[in-house]
Order: structure tokens, then C-alpha cells, then sequence
């Protein structure tokens, strides 16, 4: 029994201890044979590779985002206005708001007063450098007024160039 007491005892601060356990069976309790299994030991290129495969990668996290904005284009003589509509489709990082790229940018006719016509305009977008998550949008173009008095049916006609640009617009969450 003092034996089998022993060969436990050893088995039990083996085992706790990490190590395995290889014993014989009519053992005198003064001859235990505990025999170690080899312990892998890795080398420090598995180490590396088994730290890479544990590392946490914050990947790019894609998300479209559209951001609207504007700005009045105004004539004095003859009184009429424009609300220019300017309309930013790009796509962001969402883990940080940098831009990875501007998908799109226009700009069109919003509310008016005496308004003719408002051509096509040239738009054009650029990353605000230095400042995730914002641009700078450049309109250019010509909006043509009009305006007929009613009492003496006098036409009064006016071209406003239009050179507008929107700095540091928010395109992040």
C-alpha cells in the first residue's frame, strides 16, 4: 500500500506540475521512476508565428458615406439667387474617417428666385491633408438670371460667375 501511496503522491506533484507520467508497476517506494515526456521547446521562429497569428490586425473597415452641402450664388441687379446643392459620395475608413477615396462629387440647382438657367458645373473634390475625414470642394461654373419687370415689361438679364470653394467639409461619423 505504501507503494501505491507513493507512486500516487508522485504521479499527483507531476501532473500538477505540468510533466507527464510514466511508472512501473511492482516499483519500491524508494525507486519511483517518474519519466519526463520531452517538453517541446520552440524555436523563435515559431514563437513569431504563433505571436502573428495572435495579434489583434485592425483591418480597413469600408463604409460609403454621402454628405450633402451647398452654398447661395446671388445677383443684386437683378435681384434673383440660387441655392447651389453640392452632393459628396466617398468612401471611408470607418475604424479612423480617413477618406480612401471620393466616389463621387456634383453639384446641381436647389431653390431659386429668377433663375434662367445654371449650365452643367465643373466640380472637383481633394482629401483635406493632414485632417481624416475631410475634403475641399471646388465649383465653378456660371448661373444666368433674369428678371421681367411687370409694369413696364423691361427684361433685365445678368450672368454671375460662379468660383466656390467648400473648405474642411465632414465627410466622417
Amino acid at each position: 500500500m505504501k507503494k501505491i501511496m507513493g507512486l500516487v503522491l508522485a504521479v499527483i506533484m507531476s501532473v500538477s506540475m505540468g510533466v507527464s507520467v510514466f511508472a512501473a508497476e511492482n516499483v519500491d517506494e524508494s525507486r519511483i521512476i517518474v519519466a519526463e515526456c520531452q517538453e517541446s521547446t520552440m524555436t523563435d521562429k515559431e514563437n513569431q508565428e504563433m505571436e502573428q497569428e495572435h495579434k489583434v490586425s485592425l483591418q480597413v473597415m469600408p463604409s460609403k458615406r454621402t454628405k450633402y452641402t451647398g452654398f447661395e450664388v446671388t445677383s443684386s441687379y437683378p435681384p434673383a439667387s440660387v441655392y447651389v446643392k453640392v452632393k459628396i459620395e466617398c468612401t471611408i475608413d470607418a475604424n479612423n474617417n480617413n477618406i480612401i477615396s471620393i466616389d463621387n462629387v456634383e453639384a446641381g440647382e436647389g431653390e431659386s428666385i429668377n433663375l434662367d438657367d445654371l449650365p452643367p458645373l465643373k466640380v472637383t473634390a481633394k482629401k483635406v491633408a493632414n485632417k481624416n475625414g475631410y475634403v475641399n470642394v471646388t465649383v465653378k461654373g456660371k448661373a444666368k438670371f433674369i428678371y421681367t419687370n411687370p409694369q413696364t415689361g423691361v427684361v433685365l438679364k445678368n450672368t454671375v460667375d460662379i468660383d466656390k470653394t467648400l473648405s474642411n467639409v465632414y465627410c466622417g461619423y
